[in-house]
């Protein structure tokens, strides 16, 4: 009796564990891609708002906002790249694609400038609605002050997408797009035409960008300009065709520098130029 006895509690618990054993998922790449992290989480200045991200392994990202006592909270699907303005009244961020899109068009061997471009979003804290710029390619914001500044490609154009199919991809292969510096607080903006790199300083009151010749389009002034913000004001600090990139404001916001490559038609040589920008419009330049 006692041997039966010991026999059923031996045989119950293996069939217990066995039942566990089934009732157990199995771990495969599709319970991995259910896997979600936080990441990208920022406060803002005043300490009264926080956002984070929520990304899964394989899909799309959403991006959360809340007020530190978490009694408003707002969620953006494919949200990410987001930055709090200087002065806690806006939050910046990008609107990706969506994940099954891009798959799609990555398994049909789509290229890159094929793809759905960024949505750029602008949120005012503690106000509903998002206001949205399409065809976004990046953006910066300075560091001090509510200045932002973004790009657009010159193919992402509404009027590029309406034209014949040819005249389209001639445009499209224009280097250069369209920048949009604007003062979140008053609503002022001012934009550019095929501009290559740009850079805010950190106070707000400086946009330098760079402008490359343009083979296809007459009357394009090449080289680097600098943009006063406040005072509305544009000086070109350096000329001439070739590639200005590497844009840099020192510290204080009063001295850039960056790399130039020009090209000397007459003598068809190349030269590269670092040059530092100093008050005044003096200029340092290095060649080699």
């Amino acid at each position: 009796m006692k041997k039966l006895l010991i026999s059923a509690l031996i045989l119950g618990a293996a069939m217990s564990a066995s039942a566990q054993k089934i009732n157990k998922k199995p771990l495969d790449h599709s319970v991995f891609d259910s896997w979600q992290s936080i990441n990208g989480e920022r406060i803002s200045n005043d300490g009264k708002w926080v956002l984070y991200t929520i990304k899964p392994q394989a899909g799309d990202a959403q991006l959360v906002i809340a007020d530190a006592a978490n009694t408003s909270k707002v969620s953006i699907p494919r949200a990410d790249t987001a930055r709090f303005t200087s002065d806690s009244k806006y939050a910046v961020l990008v609107i990706k694609p969506a994940f099954a899109a891009i798959r799609q068009l990555k398994i049909k061997k789509k290229k890159p400038a094929e793809y759905p471009k960024d949505t750029l979003a602008i949120i005012t804290l503690g106000k509903p609605g998002i206001e949205k710029v399409p065809a976004v390619k990046n953006f910066k914001m300075a560091e001090k002050a509510p200045v932002l500044a973004y790009f657009i490609p010159v193919d992402s154009s509404a009027a590029v997408a309406k034209k014949p199919a040819d005249t389209a991809k001639a445009t499209a292969n224009l280097p250069g797009a369209k920048l949009t510096v604007r003062q979140m607080t008053s609503g002022k903006t001012r934009t550019f035409e095929y501009v290559t790199d740009y850079q805010l300083n950190k106070a707000g009151t400086l946009l330098a960008f760079s402008i490359t010749s343009q083979k296809k389009v007459k009357d394009v002034k090449a080289g680097i300009f600098v943009y006063d913000i406040e005072q509305n004001n544009l000086k070109q600090i350096s000329t001439g065709n070739g590639t200005y990139k590497n844009l840099t404001f020192d510290e204080t916001g009063t001295r850039l520098a960056f790399v130039a490559e020009k090209i000397q038609r007459k003598l068809k040589l190349n030269h590269t130029a670092f040059i530092i920008i100093v008050p005044h419009c003096r200029a340092i330049l290095l060649i080699y």
